[in-house]
């Protein structure tokens, strides 16, 4: 289930970074956003980060922030690295929706009293549409190789 938006308490989020330069801060707020369009998980592997991360952050300067401050705010498991309180926040954001699904699911069923021959089809001719739109969501990431493809289109060379 595809979750457009998260949670995120600006409070705890300017505690929580408090002492770091903008650039660490820009990264974490990277990987937490990663962390959720993933499902989870982010790649331990630093070569795969900086795909994701704007071409300023070199791979000294990621290696001394997940070293640092920012590595500080991740954990890391079999999976992957992740961030322990947006991985709580993404359960509850899918119980909350698995919930308001079932909600919905049982309104239309006591509407149409379960007639499924009476029962409009929501889906129908959209629902390839809206599968493959969601298929591709990650090809809408932005990676290095991507923006220098972009910026090239804007030089003259």
């Amino acid at each position: 289930m595809r979750l457009p938006w998260y949670k995120r308490d600006p409070e705890a989020f300017v505690t929580g970074v408090a002492g770091m330069t903008a650039e660490e801060v820009g990264v974490y707020q990277l990987l937490l956003d990663y962390q959720w369009i993933r499902g989870g998980r982010l790649p331990t592997d630093h070569g795969e980060l900086l795909e994701l991360l704007p071409r300023s952050v070199t791979p000294e300067k990621l290696a001394a922030m997940l070293g640092g401050k920012v590595g500080a705010k991740f954990d890391q498991d079999d999976a992957g690295m992740f961030n322990r309180r947006l991985e709580r926040e993404m359960a509850a954001a899918q119980r909350g929706a698995a919930k308001r699904s079932e909600a919905a699911r049982k309104a239309a069923s006591a509407r149409w009293n379960d007639d499924a021959e009476r029962m409009p089809d929501a889906s129908g001719p959209h629902a390839d549409g809206m599968r493959s739109a969601s298929e591709t969501q990650c090809d809408r990431m932005p990676t290095r190789a991507r923006a220098r493809r972009a910026s090239s289109l804007f030089t003259s060379e």
